[in-house]
């Protein structure tokens, strides 16, 4: 299973689903210089185009800093990971069932990315969530709940 999953983050000339390599770096220094504000902004980027994102955003922002601060140089490392992971070769070879779990909505991964990576994944389904954003698990809980149940008991 794959929720709101690309196998490439950031845009290529052969994969335009993702974020703009300028976009990733500017995030990735504004990291460096202020995390708790990058952090909040990402989870209001999760929510984005929800239908009751406020209402959610406001949840997460609760749960943020709950259990302590994020290690910096660990976020750091992920942007760097998410900037130089390509895996599109490497979907044609996964022979399991897949189920690809995407949000309409989203502006981290788009839905697009859900739908190129099915002409790779020779045995995957694809639900989109309608008005969801990265975060269909916490946007849409009884569907997405729904929908792993029945993969998993197919």
């Amino acid at each position: 299973m794959l929720v709101n999953s690309t196998p490439c983050f950031v845009q290529q000339p052969s994969w335009p689903y993702a974020i703009a390599l300028p976009v990733l770096r500017r995030f990735a220094e504004e990291l460096r210089q202020d995390y708790r504000m990058v952090l909040k902004r990402f989870i209001a980027l999760e929510v984005y185009g929800s239908e009751h994102a406020s209402a959610q955003l406001k949840q997460l922002k609760a749960m943020l800093f709950q259990h302590g601060e994020p290690d910096v140089c660990a976020l750091e490392d992920g942007l760097a990971i998410l900037e130089a992971s390509d895996l599109r070769a490497e979907l044609a070879k996964i022979a399991c069932p897949a189920l690809l779990l995407m949000g309409q909505r989203d502006q981290l991964v788009p839905m697009e990315a859900g739908e190129a990576m099915l002409t790779q994944l020779l045995n995957a389904r694809l639900r989109v969530f309608a008005r969801a954003g990265h975060a269909p698990f916490f946007s849409h809980l009884p569907e997405f709940i729904a929908e792993l149940r029945a993969f998993l008991d197919a």
